[in-house]
Order: C-alpha cells, then sequence, then structure tokens
C-alpha cells in the first residue's frame, strides 16, 4: 500500500523514480531477512510466560502511543518539505517506532506457525515504518488529497480488521474503540474549548498604543 501510494502521489521526475525504485529494492531485501529470521523469532520468548509477554507488549504499544510524533505523519510538523535522499531518516519518532517494534516482536514469538510470523513482522514494519513516511509526503506535497487518502485507508483497514476478528468481543472491544477514538475524542475537546482561558503575562510581545493629540 506504501509503495502504490508513493508512486501515485509522487511527481514524474527522475529523481523520484530512482528513489521508488531504491525503497522498493530495501523493501524486497527486508522481506528476504525476515522470512529467514522468522524460526528465530517465534521461539526467542520461549523461556518466558504468556503474562510477562503480554504486559511486555501491552508496555511497549502504549510507549508507541505516547512517544509518536503524530505531527509527521500528518504533514504539519517542522519537516514540511519531503525527504528528497533515496533512504532518509524516519523521523515519526524513533523510541516510538522501537518500542512498537519491540511490541510485534513479543507477539510474534507467540505464534505457531513461520509464516505467520513472517506476516505479522512485515505488516509491522509497513503500518508503522513505511506507511507514516509515505503519509507525510503525501500531506506535505498534496495537501487536497491527503485527507481523503488517510481516510480511506482508515476505513480499508478498520473493514479488514474486522473481517479477520473472529470474537463476538473483539468486534466489540475494536468497534467501541474507533468510536471513542473517532467521535467521543473529538466531541471532548470541541467541548473543551469554552474552558479554554487566554493568559496574558510579561512573557507576551509588548504593542505600543498609538495616541492622537
Amino acid at each position: 500500500i506504501s509503495l502504490v501510494l508513493a508512486i501515485f502521489f509522487s511527481d514524474n521526475s527522475r529523481r523520484s523514480s530512482q528513489k521508488v525504485r531504491t525503497r522498493l529494492l530495501d523493501g524486497l531485501l527486508l522481506g528476504a531477512i525476515l522470512r529467514f529470521v522468522a524460526a528465530v523469532l517465534r521461539s526467542l520468548t520461549a523461556s518466558y510466560s504468556s503474562d510477562t509477554v503480554t504486559a511486555l507488549a501491552v508496555g511497549g504499544m502504549i510507549v508507541h502511543l505516547l512517544a509518536c510524533d503524530y505531527s509527521y505523519a500528518n504533514g504539519t510538523s517542522a519537516h514540511q518539505s519531503p525527504d528528497t535522499s533515496f533512504r532518509g531518516p524516519f523521523r515519526g519518532g524513533t523510541i516510538s517506532l522501537n518500542a512498537v517494534f519491540f511490541s510485534a516482536t513479543l507477539l510474534a514469538s507467540r505464534l505457531t506457525s513461520n509464516t505467520t510470523v513472517y506476516m505479522l513482522v512485515s505488516a509491522s514494519v509497513i503500518a508503522f515504518a513505511f506507511y507514516p513516511a509515505t503519509r507525510h509526503a503525501i500531506a506535505v506535497t498534496q495537501k487536497t488529497h491527503a485527507p481523503y487518502v488517510n481516510l480511506a485507508i482508515m476505513i480499508v483497514l478498520s473493514f479488514a480488521t474486522l473481517v479477520l476478528l473472529d470474537n463476538r468481543k473483539e468486534h466489540v472491544l475494536f468497534i467501541s474503540s474507533l468510536m471513542v477514538i473517532c467521535v467521543l475524542a473529538p466531541l471532548w475537546r470541541w467541548h473543551l474549548q469554552r474552558y479554554k482561558r487566554k493568559i496574558s503575562g510579561p512573557w507576551d510581545i509588548a504593542h505600543i498604543a498609538a495616541t492622537e493629540g
């Protein structure tokens, strides 16, 4: 998905085409490496209890949520210009990225087959490493289409998640989480705007009022 979006919204310059090819080769190389180390990842936490793995995975996801630079993905951070280098640094928060990969590795170590381990880790790399950079590029270069593209991706991923979940309780929990994030949280923030106060003090910029006469 990230590669398709990058190709569709990037310009047709030669440098952009080379960048897409470089990222494609990086993705293929990373996929091949993950396929070989899937067996190692599956048995990585064999000596740990399930409660310990669950607690560490949940803790890593919480750190990811708190440390993630959402302004970078939305194109509103200080890094407004898209990265022109072939292998640019990840600016979405290295602590957040490491935390979510830590959680994904722990969860993958509890799966039963190498194929599912490979699919989970690969999906994590695409969702948390490649997609934020692609979304940033779309938000910076295509300001008009960016909200619609992000909304479409969210709808597709939400529908796919509902299809993959086979437990009724998981369906209810997922839909409730979406309602809280997409409906209740924005309404609560809008409600709190009425309590916003403008505080003035000596730190404000001085304005000289001109008087007539």
